[in-house]
């Protein structure tokens, strides 16, 4: 019974650790922080647009 529980974990932990491979996760800041990367001039008004929407509405920025 307890190695029937270990691999089980062992397997939830695999498909975890597969799935965030896959995702190409690395977590560089605390959860909720917006990371923009690098992009070509011609992207910036899409990325802009996408920093405004994640935005809440009460933030302060500058322009």
């Amino acid at each position: 019974m307890m190695a029937a529980a270990f691999g089980i974990a062992l397997t939830i932990i695999a498909v975890g650790v597969t799935g965030q491979s896959r995702a190409d996760y690395l977590p560089r800041e605390r959860p909720g922080t917006l990371l923009v990367g690098h992009f070509s001039a011609e992207d910036l008004g899409a990325v802009r647009a996408a920093i405004r929407q994640e935005l809440p509405r009460n933030a302060h920025h500058a322009e």
